[in-house]
């Protein structure tokens, strides 16, 4: 018996780490990266795993051209401090991404990695 009304997919991951940050204290409202992210493919999706010691509101900024937005991730709520949170991020090859919290905080950490998917 199968799964009534799903369709079953074998699907392979590729998982190519994206940039990370460890320990380091971080200020309010500044991009967390010098650099923005850049996805390397349009069906990928930004895996973000971070831990910090305040309780942030973490954000999103997208840019497309000249154009920023910034999207408040869980809801607008503070992530739980001194716990491990993970968000998935939907990316599109023409956009590039950073982060900000709300108030200043050490990481404890931030890893991102870009999450690719073959389908067999």
């Amino acid at each position: 018996m199968g799964f009534r009304g799903r369709q079953r997919n074998d699907t392979r991951w590729s998982t190519i780490p994206v940039n990370r940050i460890f320990n380091t204290s971080v200020t309010a409202n500044t991009d967390l990266f010098n650099n923005d992210l850049q996805p390397s493919a349009d069906t990928s999706t930004f895996r973000l795993e971070i831990a910090e010691n305040t309780g942030v509101v973490l954000s999103v900024r997208e840019t497309v051209g000249s154009t920023t937005v910034s999207m408040n991730l869980n809801g607008g709520t503070a992530i739980d401090q001194n716990s491990l949170n993970k968000f998935d991020i939907k990316t599109r090859d023409d956009a590039s991404y950073n982060f900000r919290v709300d108030t200043t905080t050490t990481i404890l950490k931030f890893q991102i990695d870009e999450l690719l998917t073959e389908v067999a």
